[in-house]
């Protein structure tokens, strides 16, 4: 099969859909080599998969949504895929499509968006819904959202959980960032922004904090809270005891990860959930909010707390200094399987042709 890819992501963004691409994409190049991999992007990357080949599209806003069908014909592109929600409106009758949607945070919170960016979300969201051959959806959760809030039927969504960056499945290379000597401390690895409820987890860090031996860090790229979250750890006087860490790149990331003492995730809403991940294959010990997402993913092994009642997130952290550190990450990481993933994948694509 020929099969070509969205690599907007995969080329241009860091974190997030950027690694859901990268991931993606690449496990398919290391598990199912028989096929030919198109990148269809609109910036030569730094660097990709061997086996993988690019072909670039011109730097217009709209081409990836109205002029990149006819690239794809051009190549010959068996199935193309749109990584992140959307496919083009002029994708050409013979190729085959499949869309992967992350989420529709947009519905579930749509005072994080502007009234145009809804619209426009919704648009993309409910054509690759309608005219896609098969749906990827990241979680049950998200596919139980797409069936209930845009009628889709359960039959084109198929449930493909996301594999994690190759470093966190070899020990031996997690072992490289290991520090002789560190302070215990609670990660929290996200972007600043309102759904990922960074001021809750600091008013209860605040009022549990002389009662630990940890301190928390907060780690991620900036958004709309950062400001708002520099200034409440300031007015409450936990500077020595909350560190915010921005721009961490993927050898920071690593050692913030390995070195931990455990990791905590209050978001009020995901689709997924990367970093739960990164931190089960860490071995850290886990506590995240009690929504439906991460009650999939982690089980029973993950202790769960009310993301909207800053009293139970502190009983939580008190929790945890008191247990005992270690962790039940196998049922979360055996989701996540690299090989599994690109197989179901490649199943899903050969079941439309």
């Amino acid at each position: 099969m020929k099969i070509g890819f969205d690599g907007k992501r995969y080329v241009n963004n860091p974190t997030g859909l950027g690694e859901y691409s990268r991931n993606i994409v690449n496990a398919l190049v290391d598990f199912e080599s028989q096929n030919e991999y198109y990148l269809f992007a609109n910036n030569n990357p730094i660097s990709t998969k061997s086996g993988l080949k690019i072909v670039n599209y011109p730097k217009s806003f709209f081409f990836r949504t109205y002029g990149l069908g006819k690239l794809i014909k051009k190549n010959s592109i068996d199935i193309y895929h749109g990584l992140s929600n959307e496919i083009p409106l002029d994708i050409k009758t013979g190729t085959k499509t499949v869309c992967t949607i992350h989420d529709v945070i947009f519905k579930h919170f749509p005072s994080y968006y502007s009234m145009v960016d809804r619209q426009i979300y919704n648009l993309k969201t409910k054509y690759a819904l309608n005219k896609a051959d098969k749906i990827i959806a990241t979680s049950h959760t998200t596919k139980l959202d797409l069936e209930q809030l845009f009628a889709v039927k359960e039959s084109k969504i198929e449930v493909v959980y996301q594999p994690i960056h190759p470093l966190f499945y070899d020990q031996l290379q997690l072992q490289h960032y290991k520090l002789n000597e560190t302070k215990p401390y609670l990660l929290y690895l996200s972007t600043f922004n309102s759904r990922k409820n960074h001021l809750r987890l600091i008013e209860s860090f605040a009022k549990i904090h002389k009662q630990v031996d940890y301190s928390l860090i907060l780690a991620g790229s900036l958004g709309e809270t950062f400001v708002l979250c520099k200034k409440r750890i300031s007015d409450l006087g936990l500077s020595n005891k909350i560190q915010i860490k921005t721009d961490v790149q993927m050898d920071a990331k690593m050692q913030l990860l390995v070195n931990a003492s455990g990791f905590i995730y209050p978001s009020l809403y995901e689709g997924f959930g990367i970093p739960l991940l990164e931190a089960a294959a860490c071995n850290l010990p886990i506590m995240a909010s009690n929504i439906a997402v991460f009650k999939e993913l982690g089980e029973n092994s993950i202790s769960y707390f009310n993301p909207y009642e800053i009293n139970e997130i502190a009983d939580a952290l008190l929790d945890f200094q008191i247990e005992k550190r270690n962790s039940r990450n196998e049922i979360l990481l055996s989701k996540v399987n690299r090989q599994k993933i690109a197989t179901q994948l490649n199943s899903t694509y050969s079941s439309i042709l």
